[in-house]
């Protein structure tokens, strides 16, 4: 072989023939042979002589010569061929060679002649010469040393391809020939022609040896291997990769899928082959997958270019090439080549489909790396050094630059490929969905590519350069626009899903108790998948905070790749690859959407007066509590929620990028005003937001969704994707992060601003709905405009140059236009729409009025003084709610450094990955609003005080009376007259009233402008049948509160908070001091003493006697009823009024300076006190007063009945006459209400709450501060003083304050007031008025709540040990009203919640465990200061040792929190019983509810699983026996009540939720080399596992001695045994009710005893009343049933949604964690189905095992079949000891539930069941029995599966599960009557054409069918009983109607109409009878 020379090539793909000398006239044609041949000879001699002057000198050859050379080339084609002519073809090869490149001076070769003659003589010369004289087999066997052209010809070929080979290989990895690192066009034009033409010689075997001799060692198939990478001493060449890959789909075209084939040479067969030489060797073609092969060098290439970072000019191309590659080769293959048989068994489709994914893979891992972003660890060894390519540095600006150039082009070229090649465009959409391809030949490309098991989740396969690929495809190929982009949806939905289903927030934290067995599961595949040992300590399950979402990761990074550079003139604006990089932004701007698309409809708010009705009601509902969490986002628990947030998250990213890059002046103004406007990307931040207008301005069901990108993009902070953008953002360069977060405020202040403003006229148009609009577009419209009328005072001349000054009044004009369009609307919400418009415009003119000079002051203040005269009359003339909409954005225009704070520390404790601030959720109180503050200087923040103290105290002095003048001061009025002569009807200037004054006892209060006279809208009254089911009391209550117009409640509250604010502004400011807010604090103080003197309830009520419009009013029961709603009102608004003053009460200092002033306050709070309860009870009063009249239908319905022989239109005429006759009754008012004078004491305590609960929505929540106060000095510290003191000296009936406080603190009612508004202070659901925040709850922030929960708790917890000792202050008071919660449960419901407030999820400084346990050691300190006598047993617990109940690897800071909870709880026999124990042991149930509920609140703090599971058991072991001498924490002795309704129930709830229910008694099948343990089978290391992965695991000492035998048995027996609480009561149930007959059977040597299942605490329930008993067991079950099917949703939701898309090791541990789950719900299953029959008469329970069951069989078959793609792993332990317990146990328990179920036909009284029911147990069952049938079906399937792997012991064992039927026993009934009986009849149709037959008529005979006699009902059992004894060895399938069966019994009716005698009068009359005496039976009953 001759050493070859070192060429390159430019950058084309091919040549361009245009470019080409033209060719000389062929010389050849018209001569003779003989001519031409001496021609010829002598002019090669010529040519030869030239060639070897040259090859001795430094020469060229010239034009003519060149031209000469390429025509002796040409005539070669004809033949002619000798030895010289040959060399001659060689020789100008090899010189043409090095002379193709231009910039060859000398490198590998010298440049011998011109480079374009050069190509020219490659293509028109060489390569012609390949299809010359071809081999002609049929001539005979040819030698080399024969004259033969064809023969010459074939060596010029070989000698032509063996020269090639050295350009594009590398010999044992040297590196020093490829100096010049450009790709050789020879390869592209030469190497397919003459590799072809070189195979064609090869099978035609010209140059071959004789037959005894080897073929040659350089043939095709050799160097089809060598170009595939197979030979490990040649190495390809990265820049000839591209032009080798064109060669070989060229070659393999020429040759019809030569590349897929290898021939094997062989001796003559006897037989002919398909294939045979002339001296008799012949040759067979294999299948060989050269493709595959061809596809990894090409990606080795791509990798060691992008890792090499020499030449990225070189990468397109080969991505080109790469792209087009598959195609090519499956399109060129011929019929026989694809007739071959293909490796692995796979076909040509999947083999394409593997092939384009290998391809698109490999491209992703070579060009995904650091400058993109490395999320995808997966990398094989080829990325080792692909780490490193391009680091952001300013020295590698260039490279960075040419790096992005390369990806961007290889994007665009990956498009043209998908466009050309349709099956590209599907590999790609399987890319993105994470698909595994399941063929052996993808299995073994994916090992050979990755290096690596696959990522075990679809989403965490993708990576960002994958992702990107796909947004490029979504651009290019328009038709899989929607497929791509729903494939990235549906990943992020699959993430959030996970999430969710793992219970982490999206920071990473536990949400509540979380769901361990899931996270336990997805953390232990993330692990495995990476094949790397984790020891214990390194094992996380939950993710560090502040990290992203994967696929929010990845989305912020093509985001960011899309971006130009900063000198490519913006985000996809300029630069290189402009097309590309904006089609990709586009493609984010679609997805976003559609993200946001995933939310199809807006949640609805809450409704505050349920949820209070639910705080207060008797049992509370355990959801009260969050579990620990008060996380109230909506995104942190729906998927959909979460999806539409990442979307919102993208869109703010892509707006925050084109506006800071795009419009770079943006960013350098914040800080100097240096650069000139750019509007580059403006129109991407325009297409943003008008398309989210376009959604949320056409009444989407989910526009509030699209309506939230507004306040998001005004909450984005740049920050919170610093940990992904760091090193890639050059935006915004020198800024902090205030400033970056200005950008897109700035950028929407600037452009967009007016076209929000116009979104506002859609609002009184309809096309916005109001709810929208309030709680996202007027937020954000009030930011902007105030960013705008500030930037003037903050950073001066931003106004000046971003915007016209004059900019800002044209769109507060315009606003303020479309503000007063909406107050003119009907709709209710749109006015409070116009009212946060106005208020938000008042601030804006406010600030800029303030910011500005005095000239715009001018321009201002018109303008101003408009806006408060609308807002006046807003506030005088519109509904109550838009008044308090009004009076809320008042409170937040108050200036207040707390307000800051607050929202600061709000801010702090929101997700890192909550970019758009839990805006799903979020009300108006965006951060838009909160944010606002520190764009208000501070004298504007002077000026907003002013004006909302003016507006608040005019609107106060509406609505208050001026007091009566005293005779002294009209003397005095009348001496000044005489003396001054003039103004006598002015009294004397009103000087501050003195603390004792007395104001007198006039009423204060203008009632006729605070009620409305007029009723309500109709569309408020209930109408039809509601109207007739609301009782009248509920309906006289609507109506009153529908008069009340003016919510004084809110307005006062808002007054003191102005106060407030004015007071701590003059305490910090002496030269604050502003007329208005003065003028406002004195007349709330004389209001507030107004009220308090005046104490009458009855003065309250005289204004009404002067009003007309009641007298007016001719009906004396409308009148009556009338002033009854006027009285009502009234006194509702007298109560509230009241209980808003009590907030305004201070006691600042009680000193002896300010002692009168205290005495004051003291005396004003029980006055306003007794003063609302006197009027909540004269209301409830009325209320009950009136009842509803009695109802004449029955009276009417016999007067029909007598008249029904009378003629049809008589009947219509009475009918119309009586219809009239009761429209006149009502409207002269009688009937319509009935008064009563006996008033019964139940209805009134009812009425008493139906008035409570409207007076808590109509005010605000009292301040914590007077809640402490209030407790502190009238509490339980103030009663136990009170009765320390000596008999005889105390007297409370004086005014003094001792006296006060003794009255306070003895009122019961006044207690039970403070408590209750704690309580709904604490639980969320009172509003809170605070100055520089709207209205909302206490729980929109945390810390606050932390606050308020440590102030309150405490002595709440005081509060519950003193009313412990009275008797009528608990629930086993003999005198307790139903309808009033007890003090006692009252109070420590309370300190619940602050319990579970303190364990709230916030940036403390203290942990939870810390905070709880702060909170009961100062509750324990303050009980035992309150009642002494438990001093002693708060100590004792204190300083008790917990070496059992506490677990010594759990945190030190919850083994405290621990400690202090044994005195709550605890199991251990001690000389005092805990407090729980002893509200037991006193039944003082409802106490014992609270306190487990307590107990709940408080294990939310533990992180320790086992602690939480400790805490549960303790709850039920305090049923154990107890000892009668010891006594509790609180030495409490009323005796024990057995009648009493018991709360085993709750406590059984707690306990489920405490141990995880079924998910924390599931084995965890971790192998012990994956945690590096010693041994799996050691108690404390399963344990010490368990624990790490937040499963708890419990001890055999926990449960009673009896039971330590069985389950220790149980646990040795097998190692996966677990035994937690479910089970445990699963069997004591069982044992308890016993087992019934058909499950005797069931049970083997194996039966345990009843000694060993049962437990104290059902016997403790068993032993009660025996309704009492029916209710807890029944919701025992229920909590069981519900525990088996959230195991079940687990388990299904791992089977179908997991469990599909794994693979190799990580789908046999999901196997595995399957099926221990499915263990642990058969074996609840199996405990619970014995005893169900006795759980209720109507077979629920019962029904819902089997229900679970049906479940169970369905996701075994599921399950069964995911083995069928690793049965070898099908006979591991855990599966094999699941089919073992469901064949031998489980099956046959559930064949005789069945069983069971079928005889369950009658209920309590022998009563049968209902129709329905039966029809459902029916149909349940045969669900049940097809689902065992798919179960049998999978199982047979995958035994076949097993023996033909050659599993034949697996497949033997497998088999033995499988059962030919369910239950061969199962029977049903009485089938023959049954079908009789439900066969159509023609009665119905009979009676349905009647033309007489009336409604009253068809509900008569339903009535009679429905009673049927019990003598009846006993003859129809009987029968049959009797039937069913007859046909007892019937075996059907089909279900008994009971109903029909007893209407046959009871009714021979259609035995008279089977015979068809019956005329139609006998049938009338008969008809007529039954009507009668149905009727008559009424009457008697009535």
């Amino acid at each position: 072989m001759h050493s070859p020379h070192e060429t390159v090539l430019d950058h084309d793909h091919g040549f361009d023939p245009d470019e080409t000398l033209p060719l000389p006239d062929d010389t050849g044609d018209n001569a003779t042979e003989s001519h031409v041949a001496s021609s010829f000879n002598g002019e090669v001699c010529n040519v030869q002589q030239l060639l070897n002057t040259l090859d001795n000198s430094n020469g060229k050859v010239d034009e003519a010569s060149s031209s000469s050379l390429l025509s002796h080339l040409a005539s070669l084609k004809q033949g002619g061929w000798n030895e010289d002519s040959y060399q001659l073809a060689v020789r100008a090869f090899r010189i043409a060679m090095p002379s193709m490149d231009p910039n060859n001076n000398g490198g590998g070769g010298r440049q011998l002649m011109d480079p374009i003659m050069a190509k020219r003589i490659l293509t028109h010369g060489i390569l012609p010469l390949a299809y010359a004289c071809p081999p002609r087999m049929q001539h005979g066997q040819m030698n080399e040393n024969e004259n033969c052209d064809a023969v010459w010809t074939a060596k010029l070929v070989r000698s032509v391809v063996l020269e090639l080979l050295p350009t594009a290989f590398r010999i044992n990895d040297s590196a020093e020939a490829n100096t010049q690192q450009h790709v050789n066009d020879a390869i592209k034009i030469l190497l397919p022609t003459f590799l072809h033409r070189m195979d064609t010689d090869e099978a035609s075997q010209i140059l071959s040896s004789p037959i005894d001799e080897s073929p040659p060692q350089d043939t095709v198939d050799r160097i089809l291997d060598q170009f595939c990478g197979l030979d490990p001493h040649c190495h390809v060449y990265p820049h000839a990769t591209a032009g080798l890959l064109l060669a070989l789909r060229e070659f393999d075209s020429f040759s019809g899928g030569r590349l897929s084939r290898r021939r094997v040479w062989q001796t003559r067969r006897n037989t002919p082959a398909p294939h045979v030489a002339s001296h008799g060797r012949e040759y067979v073609l294999e299948y060989v997958d050269r493709p595959t092969d061809i596809v990894r060098m090409a990606i080795a290439s791509l990798e060691e270019l992008a890792s090499g970072a020499k030449d990225m000019d070189a990468l397109p191309p080969l991505v080109y090439q790469l792209g087009l590659l598959p195609m090519k080769l499956l399109q060129c293959g011929s019929a026989e080549a694809k007739a071959v048989k293909v490796r692995g068994g796979e076909n040509e489709k999947q083999r394409g489909m593997r092939l384009r994914r290998l391809v698109l893979e490999g491209i992703a891992e070579a060009l995904d790396d650091g400058a993109l972003g490395r999320v995808h660890s997966g990398a094989g060894p080829a990325k080792a050094s692909s780490g490193v390519v391009v680091q952001t540095s300013t020295k590698q600006t260039n490279r960075e630059e040419e790096w992005r150039w390369s990806r961007y082009t290889s994007l665009s070229h990956l498009g043209t490929c998908l466009r050309s090649d349709p099956e590209m465009s599907k590999a790609v959409l399987s890319m993105l969905s994470g698909e595994i391809l399941s063929t052996p030949s993808a299995a073994d490309s994916s090992n050979a590519s990755s290096g690596s098991n696959p990522a075990p989740f679809r989403h965490q396969r993708l990576t960002p350069f994958k992702l990107a690929m796909g947004i490029s495809m979504a651009s290019s190929v328009p038709r899989m626009r929607q497929a791509a982009l729903g494939c990235v949806r549906d990943l992020i939905l699959e993430e959030e899903t996970i999430r969710i289903r793992c219970g982490l927030s999206r920071d990473g934290k536990r949400i509540g108790f979380g769901k361990p067995w899931m996270l336990c599961l997805v953390r232990c595949l993330e692990v495995v998948s990476k094949g790397e040992e984790t020891s214990l300590k390194e094992f996380q399950l939950e993710r560090e905070s502040g990290n992203l979402g994967h696929m929010l990761r990845c989305l912020v990074l093509v985001a960011k790749f899309a971006e130009s550079s900063d000198h490519g003139g913006g985000m996809g604006s300029g630069g290189v690859s402009e097309g590309c990089a904006s089609s990709i932004l586009q493609s984010l701007i679609s997805l976003g959407f559609l993200l946001v698309e995933c939310v199809k409809k807006d949640e609805r708010s809450r409704n505050n007066d349920a949820c209070a009705r639910d705080l207060l009601a008797n049992t509370l509902d355990g959801s009260f509590l969050n579990h620990g969490n008060s996380c109230s986002n909506a995104a942190e628990t729906s998927a959909h929620k979460a999806t539409a947030c990442i979307g919102r998250v993208l869109l703010c990213y892509l707006f925050y990028q084109s506006a800071s890059a795009s419009s770079h002046f943006m960013a350098s103004s914040l800080s100097s005003i240096s650069r000139s406007s750019n509007e580059g990307g403006a129109s991407l931040c325009r297409f943003i937001l008008k398309s989210s207008i376009d959604k949320f301005c056409g009444m989407a069901p989910n526009a509030l969704e699209y309506a939230f990108l507004l306040t998001d993009l005004l909450q984005f902070s740049p920050t919170t994707l610093k940990s992904v953008t760091q090193t890639l953002d050059t935006n915004g360069d020198g800024l902090d992060d205030r400033q970056k977060e200005e950008v897109i405020a700035l950028s929407m202040a600037t452009h967009h601003i007016p076209m929000l403003i116009d979104t506002l006229s859609n609002v009184p148009g309809g096309g916005i709905q109001p709810h929208v609009a309030a709680r996202a577009i007027i937020p954000a419209i009030g930011h902007l405009l105030l960013l705008q009328a500030s930037a003037g005072s903050l950073r001066p001349g931003l106004a000046g140059y971003l915007w016209k000054k004059s900019d800002i009044i044209d769109h507060v004009d315009h606003a303020f236009l479309l503000a007063k369009k909406s107050l003119f609307c009907i709709d209710e919400e749109k006015r409070k729409c116009a009212a946060m418009t106005l208020v938000s415009l008042i601030r804006v003119a406010v600030v800029a009025c303030a910011a500005g000079n005095s000239r715009s002051a001018s321009k201002w203040s018109p303008i101003l003084d408009e806006m408060k005269g609308c807002l006046r009359r807003c506030l005088t003339q519109h509904q109550q709610s838009v008044r308090v909409e009004a009076y809320s954005s008042l409170a937040a225009l108050l200036p207040s450094d707390a307000a800051a704070s607050n929202n600061t520390q709000t801010q702090d404790t929101t997700s890192p990955t909550s970019v758009s601030g839990g805006a799903a959720s979020s009300p108006a109180t965006s951060c838009s609003r909160h944010n606002s503050q520190y764009l208000i200087p501070p004298a504007a923040r002077d000026s907003l005080a002013e004006i909302v103290c003016s507006i608040l105290s005019s609107q106060i002095e509406r609505y208050v009376t001026t007091p009566p003048e005293d005779i002294e001061e009209r003397k005095a009025r009348h001496q000044r007259a005489t003396a001054i002569g003039s103004q006598l009807s002015q009294m004397a200037a009103e000087e501050a009233p003195s603390p004792n004054k007395s104001l007198g006892n006039s009423m204060p209060l203008r009632f006729e402008m605070i009620i409305s006279m007029r009723s309500p809208p109709n569309d408020s009254k209930p109408k039809g049948k509601s109207k007739k089911s609301n009782p009248i009391a509920q309906t006289l209550l609507s109506d009153a509160l529908g008069r009340i117009s003016e919510p004084l409640g809110f307005l006062i509250a808002s007054c003191n908070c102005a106060c407030s604010c004015a007071t701590s502004n003059r305490a910090s400011d002496d030269k604050y001091d502003l007329k208005h807010q003065a003028e406002l604090t004195d007349a709330i103080k004389s209001l507030r003493r107004r009220i308090a003197g005046c104490r009458d309830i009855e003065e309250y009520l005289t204004w009404l006697k002067s009003n007309k419009q009641i007298f007016e009013i001719t009906s004396n029961s409308r009148r009556k009823e009338e002033m009854a709603i006027s009285k009502i009102s009234t006194l509702i608004t007298v109560a509230v009024t009241a209980e808003a003053l009590l907030s305004t009460c201070e006691w600042d200092n009680e000193n002896d300076e300010e002692f009168m002033e205290v005495n004051v306050t003291n005396d004003e709070v029980e006055n306003l006190f007794n003063l609302r309860q006197d009027a909540v009870s004269r209301a409830s009063e009325i209320l009950s007063s009136f009842v509803n009249p009695k109802p004449k239908a029955i009276k009417k319905l016999k007067e029909r009945d007598v008249n029904a022989e009378e003629s049809n239109v008589s009947k219509k005429k009475k009918r119309k006459k009586s219809v009239e006759d009761d429209d006149e009754e009502t409207e002269s008012g009688e009937g319509a209400l009935t008064t009563t004078t006996e008033v019964n004491l139940s209805v009134q305590a009812k009425n008493r709450k139906l008035v409570e609960e409207a007076i808590i929505s109509l005010t605000p929540a009292l301040p914590q501060e007077f809640l402490a106060n209030a407790l502190r000095r009238f509490g339980a510290g103030a009663e136990l003083k009170n009765n320390r003191s000596v008999e005889g000296h105390d007297n409370d009936d004086g005014n003094s304050d001792e006296a006060v406080k003794q009255r306070l603190a003895r009122c019961m009612s006044f207690r039970r007031f403070v408590i209750t508004k704690s309580l709904l202070l604490i639980g969320g659901i009172s509003k809170v008025v605070k100055s520089g925040l709207p209205f909302s709850d206490l729980g929109a922030n945390t810390l606050s709540v932390i606050a308020s929960s440590l102030s309150l708790g405490p002595m709440l917890f005081a509060e519950f040990c003193s009313h412990c000792y009275h008797i009528e202050r608990t629930s086993i008071s003999p005198d307790m009203s139903a309808q009033e919660l007890p003090l006692t449960q009252l109070s420590l419901r309370a300190f619940s919640l602050c319990v579970s407030g303190m364990a709230s999820d916030a940036r403390h400084s203290l942990t939870k465990a810390q905070r709880v346990n702060a909170i009961l050691t100062c509750a324990m300190t303050v009980a035992s200061s309150v009642a002494p006598s438990s001093k002693e047993s708060w100590t004792h617990y204190r300083d008790l040792k917990t070496d059992d109940s506490v677990p010594l690897n759990a945190p030190e800071k919850e083994r405290d929190l621990m400690k202090a909870l044994l005195a709550f709880v605890s199991g251990s026999s001690s000389s005092r019983m805990c407090l729980l124990k002893e509200l037991l042991s006193q039944s003082m149930n409802g106490e014992a509810a609270e306190c487990v509920y307590l107990i709940l609140s408080a294990a939310s703090a533990f992180t320790d699983p086992n602690l939480r599971e400790q805490c549960g058991v303790m709850l039920l072991k305090c049923y154990d026996t107890r000892d009668a001498e010891n006594l509790g924490v609180l030495g409490l002795d009323y005796g024990e009540a057995t009648g009493t309704d018991t709360c085993l129930s709750r406590v059984v709830e707690v306990g489920f939720t405490l141990s995880n229910e079924l998910h924390g008694e599931t084995h965890v099948p971790l192998p012990p080399n994956f945690l590096r343990l010693k041994s799996s089978s050691n108690f404390e290391n399963l344990r010490l596992v368990r624990s790490k992965v937040c499963l708890p695991t419990t001890t055999i000492e926990n449960w009673p001695s009896k039971h330590h035998d069985r389950l220790r048995e149980e646990m040795i027996a097998s190692k996966m045994c677990v035994v937690g609480i479910v089970q445990q009561l699963s069997w004591a149930l069982t044992a308890t009710l016993t087992v019934g007959n058909r499950f005797l059977a069931t049970f083997g040597r194996e039966a345990r005893t009843s000694k060993q299942l049962s437990l104290p605490s059902i016997k403790f329930i068993s032993r009660t009343s025996q309704s009492n008993f029916d209710r807890e067991k029944s919701n025992i079950c229920r909590l069981v049933s519900v525990c088996i099917e959230e195991s079940l949703d687990s388990a299904d939701f791992v089977t179908f949604k997991l469990i599909p898309n794994l693979s190799d090791s990580t789908l046999d541990l999901a196997q595995r964690f399957v099926a221990c789950l499915l263990h642990t719900v058969s074996k609840v299953i199996c405990a619970s189905a014995p005893s169900a029959e006795f759980v209720d008469v109507n077979g629920i329970f019962a029904s819902s095992l089997l229900k679970s069951a049906k479940r169970l069989y369905s996701n075994l078959a599921r399950f069964i079949l995911s083995y069928m793609a690793n049965p070898q792993c099908m006979a591991c332990e855990e599966t094999r000891a699941l089919f073992d317990f469901t064949t031998i146990t489980l099956k046959p328990r559930i064949s005789a539930l069945l069983l069971t179920l079928q005889e369950k036909h009658e209920t309590v009284g022998g009563k049968y069941l209902a129709e329905s029911k039966i029809e459902s147990h029916g149909r349940i069952a045969s669900l049940l029995v097809f689902e065992k049938e798919k179960l049998d079906n999978a199982l047979l399937k995958l035994v076949a599966t097993l023996k033909q792997t050659r599993l034949e012991d697996d497949s033997s064992w497998l088999g033995k599960h499988v059962v030919s039927s369910l239950d061969s026993d199962f029977v049903i009934k009485g089938v023959e009557r049954a079908k009789a009986r439900e066969a159509p009849q023609t009665k119905k149709r009979k009676v349905k054409r009647e033309p007489t037959e009336t409604k009253s008529k068809k509900k008569a005979k339903a009535n009679k069918r429905e009673h049927v006699d019990e003598s009846e009902a006993a003859d129809a059992s009987q029968e049959n009983s009797e039937c069913s004894d007859d046909e007892s060895e019937a075996v059907s399938c089909e279900v008994i109607s009971m109903g029909n069966l007893t209407e046959d019994m009871g009714d021979n009716e259609s035995e008279d109409d089977s015979g068809g005698d019956m005329d139609d009068d006998n049938e009338q009359d008969l008809r007529n009878q039954r009507e009668e005496d149905s009727e008559e039976e009424a009457e008697f009953d009535d």
